[in-house]
């Protein structure tokens, strides 16, 4: 994982050519690809922890900005574009294999950034600022809850890894549940909190269609698997009310 970082780190500060970026990144699924039947069920340390889901998610990633590029390729005038593509794939990376809950939090909080230069810059009707607002509005302000509860296992437990807080934290249930759970519920998103998706995906050219819908909502899914196994979270009455009005 350190090699695929370090590979999208090296093309998105040194090179900005159309053809190198585009053997980069085949570079890098191909890494992602070798990576995904893992012997072990999972790997930890210090900076990354990733599993067969993650790798498949991470694998996922790449490929599909690799593709995202290729059909934006009348951009291939545009480095910013390409950067803004690299980009993207880099902090998702992180998101995808980040061993701790607040590097977690803000690699998925980041991931926003590239996303709105996408709509914002190459998007198509002039709404496109107010499609910009709503994913700010509604992702930001669903997550804060998040943060809070991440802060206050920080000081209570004294630190900020998945592995750790599983081990010595009580079970989380009842309302915190929602605060926990309310900032990827949005990403999916679930009935209600989903106006922001039809926006967004009117408004983002074709690059930013195929991200937003083949990785970005996939972020929330992963985000609840991760939470549920890092937070202990437990099923009792508040999660089936969450449940019937996700379904």
């Amino acid at each position: 994982m350190i090699s695929l970082i370090s590979l999208i780190v090296f093309s998105l500060l040194f090179n900005y050519n159309q053809m190198r970026i585009l053997f980069y990144l085949v570079i890098a699924v191909l890494l992602c690809f070798f990576n995904i039947n893992l012997r072990f069920s999972r790997s930890l340390d210090s900076l990354c922890s990733f599993s067969r889901v993650s790798n498949l998610i991470v694998f996922l990633s790449c490929l599909l900005c690799f593709l995202s590029l290729i059909a934006r390729w009348e951009s291939k005038s545009s480095p910013i574009f390409r950067m803004t593509i690299m980009l993207l794939t880099l902090v998702l990376v992180l998101a995808f294999s980040s061993s701790s809950s607040l590097g977690f939090y803000v690699f998925f909080e980041v991931s926003l950034i590239p996303t709105l230069i996408l709509i914002i810059g190459w998007g198509y009707q002039p709404e496109r600022l107010q499609a910009g607002s709503y994913i700010i509005i509604y992702t930001v302000s669903s997550s804060l809850p998040l943060l809070v509860i991440l802060l206050y296992f920080r000081d209570k437990l004294g630190s900020i890894e998945f592995s750790l807080i599983r081990i010595c934290c009580s079970p989380v249930r009842g309302v915190l549940l929602l605060g926990v759970l309310g900032a990827f519920l949005v990403k999916l998103p679930i009935y209600g909190v989903h106006l922001w998706l039809p926006k967004a995906h009117v408004e983002a050219p074709l690059a930013g269609s195929i991200i937003l819908a083949g990785i970005l909502l996939k972020l929330g899914g992963f985000g609840i698997y991760s939470i549920k196994i890092g937070l202990n979270l437990s099923l009792d009455a508040f999660s089936f009310s969450i449940i019937s009005a996700s379904m």
